[in-house]
């Protein structure tokens, strides 16, 4: 096959594993460590909660998050607007992701950036009620912040926002009220194509009353 070929093949795969607007697209693997204030892992304890790895899939209106063990962590439809939490017990919890989580929302951008999983991320802080959050993202890795402007749940909304849709490819957690932290961090970050059903609620799992 000629060199030109070669390359027009390469772009029609590449762009396969993007929406028709460009954005993200595929598959983030995380993982992640927990500390307590006094910064001594503890790992082990939350892991089992919180998990130790996830697989965090995302399209243009879609997220949902797997854990180490197949388990199902997080999932979110955007046309219903509703997200769902799951345990490790088969269960999951339903909110309206309509639902503010949070009055407080303080954005400082830091004059910084660090490499994760081969991007060059910039970095921002985020103050809400009870949690300090680092975020680092890369304007590489994105999606487009109107499409899920009514995602209220999590303050998701507003960190699209003002991340100009970066998606987190790391995070440090300092949650003051339960005293620990959480640092997610991505390993791998992979374009693949998703469809609608990678997105509906699993099998084997039913809804907490």
């Amino acid at each position: 096959m000629k060199k030109t070929g070669i390359l027009v093949l390469l772009l029609i795969i590449a762009t396969s594993f993007q929406s028709v607007t460009g954005d993200f697209v595929g598959v983030i693997k995380i993982k992640h460590k927990y500390k307590d204030l006094e910064g001594k892992d503890i790992t082990s304890r939350l892991a089992p909660y919180l998990g130790k790895e996830w697989e965090y899939s995302i399209d243009d209106k879609n997220y949902k998050s797997v854990n180490e063990a197949g388990n199902w962590v997080q999932l979110y439809n955007g046309e219903s607007n509703v997200y769902y939490s799951f345990t490790k017990e088969k269960k999951a919890s339903k909110y309206d992701a309509g639902a503010t989580s949070s009055s407080k929302f303080e954005v400082t951008y830091l004059d910084r950036k660090e490499k994760v999983a081969g991007y060059i991320c910039d970095v921002m802080k985020v103050e809400t009620d009870d949690q300090t959050t680092i975020y680092y993202y890369s304007k590489e890795i994105r999606t487009n912040p109107e499409n899920f402007a009514n995602h209220q749940f999590g303050n998701w909304n507003k960190y699209l926002k003002a991340a100009d849709g970066g998606i987190t490819l790391k995070f440090e957690l300092t949650d003051h009220k339960n005293k620990f932290m959480w640092i997610a961090t991505a390993t791998e970050v992979k374009p693949m194509a998703l469809s609608a059903t990678d997105f509906e609620f699993p099998s084997g799992y039913t809804i907490a009353e």
